[in-house]
């Protein structure tokens, strides 16, 4: 049974025009229909080994779950990402332990799961999951942040960004998990803070909206967020649905 669509892909991490280092990571399991990104927290070596680490040891959790021989339902599939997050979690938090240069390290992680005819989302901290539809941009991640669920208000806060949530800060953590249906045609959009806080929802759909190559449409945005510049690392990844498997 076929349990991927066919899928267009494109994904781009560039250092900004400020950042001596790049502390974003991202990585695709093609063969699965499974995204990440990460933005790491905790100065340009321990912020580069969480995000890094915290992706690799993710998608080895999936590689090992979609290697054995039954096929989860979506619903089963969505417990396994809870899963292997909350397991990546407690993996940096315990490296963060280990060495004195490495405390406090942390990362943001968001991914997409396509798998089958559903849309699965497993998130943490403030990157964000983008779902292009029938010309309409909508968020499907919820932002961790102080701002957001101050409704807007800022506060103190030990994270960068006033973000409250991270993977390897704490022991626990409360990841975001949503299902959504795949749609022929739809376009998913992974980014760290370094795009989506300097580029405009409007923005984006104006770029979606003219017909291109996905891996055009990836510079164009990259280049849009250096324009307006981005004081951070920019990493964008789209994946176009052409294709849906059942």
């Amino acid at each position: 049974m076929q349990t991927t669509p066919l899928l267009e892909i494109y994904g781009y991490s560039d250092k900004g025009i400020t950042r001596k280092n790049n502390e974003d990571s991202f990585a695709a399991l093609i063969q699965y229909g499974l995204f990440v990104i990460a933005d790491g927290i905790g100065g340009h070596r321990a912020g580069k080994i969480a995000s890094t680490k915290a992706t690799d040891f993710f998608c080895m959790q999936i590689d090992k779950i979609m290697k054995k021989k039954f096929l989860p339902s979506p619903q089963k599939m969505a417990y396994f990402l809870l899963e292997a997050l909350t397991k990546s979690n407690r993996f940096i938090y315990s490296m963060s332990l280990k060495e004195k240069e490495l405390q406090g390290m942390g990362t943001t992680l968001s991914c997409v799961h396509i798998y089958k005819n559903y849309i699965i989302c497993a998130h943490v901290g403030d990157s964000r999951i983008y779902l292009y539809r029938n010309g309409q941009l909508q968020q499907l991640s919820t932002d961790h942040t102080l701002a957001k669920e101050n409704h807007g208000y800022s506060f103190s806060s030990p994270f960068k960004r006033g973000i409250t949530q991270a993977v390897g800060v704490n022991w626990n953590i409360s990841p975001q998990i949503a299902f959504h249906p795949l749609v022929l045609g739809d376009l998913l959009l992974l980014c760290s803070d370094g795009f989506s806080d300097y580029v405009s929802e409007e923005e984006i759909v104006k770029t979606l909206q003219i017909t291109q190559s996905v891996k055009q449409q990836v510079i164009t945005l990259i280049q849009n967020a250096k324009n307006n510049q981005s004081r951070d690392n920019i990493t964008v990844m789209m994946i176009k649905i052409k294709e849906i498997a059942y």
